[in-house]
């Protein structure tokens, strides 16, 4: 039966603090069961060792990446220790990553059907966190040299992630990425429209009272816009209707076109003159 593995962290106290991770096997059942005891990973204990990943073979055997404080000689480094499906180690401890001047963690690691796999971890490219990989091969020998997967360095890019199909290929995910960005208007979409409750419902989740007082139109394109979320900001953000949430909006006018008012949670609200010769409802 082939057997999974999974990888946790608990603190041990022998002297000093130390953080070492454990692993156990675990039957490929239905209703998984540990396969033998917890057993330790690591064989450096000096500081914190922490943020394993683990990935597994088409036989069960598999490998375990972690990150080392202090380990390589600066800050965080990232190592590695190969198991067979037993949960027996195979070689030693290894160092993954070749350059040590910086901060190198956060590791993924992801393994083909014969058991090469590929690790990669959040470095520094110049002034921002950049990912770096390094390939290996079954025994645990590095293939090549260490290689950098982001191709953008004006921005960081952090926690990447890794998945390998069995005949080798694979795909690095970039994580979380820092950097400012440009937003067209709006940030935010209006969802829905409540005549009833005078709620709009956005695009993060949250729901607040529509202000009938900042309904526009869009000059790029008529959509509908209002304003949100005046706790962030004196004027607020605008939000941009959706088209059902516009048609919703709409099937609460109410009066003539030239003077139409809007059904808000009981009351009758006119829209502003200004407002009233450009709003465009649609059929």
């Amino acid at each position: 039966m082939r057997s999974l593995a999974w990888a946790s962290a608990f603190l041990l106290v022998a002297g000093r603090a130390a953080l070492l991770l454990a692993c156990a096997s675990v039957s490929r059942a239905q209703t998984p069961s540990p396969a033998g005891p917890a057993f330790p990973v690591n064989t450096e204990t000096y500081s914190t060792q922490a943020d394993p990943d683990v990935a597994i073979d088409a036989d069960g055997d598999f490998v375990v990446v972690w990150s080392s404080r202090f380990q390589d000689g600066a800050s965080f480094g990232v190592f590695g220790q190969r198991f067979s499906s037993t949960g027996a180690p195979a070689g030693e401890e290894f160092p993954v990553n070749t350059t040590t001047a910086d901060f190198e963690g956060e590791s993924a690691v992801a393994m083909d059907a014969s058991g090469s796999f590929v690790v990669v971890w959040q470095g520094e490219d110049d002034d921002n966190a950049g990912i770096d990989g390094q390939r290996f091969d079954p025994t645990g020998a590095p293939l090549g040299v260490e290689f950098q997967v982001n191709s953008c360095f004006d921005h960081s890019q952090e926690s990447p992630g890794i998945a390998m199909e069995p005949e080798g290929t694979f795909v690095v995910q970039l994580g979380r990425f820092r950097g400012p960005i440009e937003v067209e208007e709006a940030a935010f979409f209006v969802r829905d429209f409540d005549p009833a409750t005078g709620a709009i419902r956005l695009s993060d989740g949250t729901s607040e009272p529509l202000d009938p007082e900042t309904l526009r139109v869009s000059a790029r394109d008529g959509a509908g816009l209002c304003a949100i979320k005046r706790s962030l900001a004196p004027a607020g953000l605008l939000a941009r209707f959706t088209q059902a949430a516009w048609a919703e909006l709409a099937a609460a006018l109410e009066g003539p076109e030239d003077a139409p008012r809007l059904r808000l949670a009981g009351r009758s609200i006119a829209l502003p003159a200004s407002l009233v010769a450009s709003l465009d409802f649609g059929a």
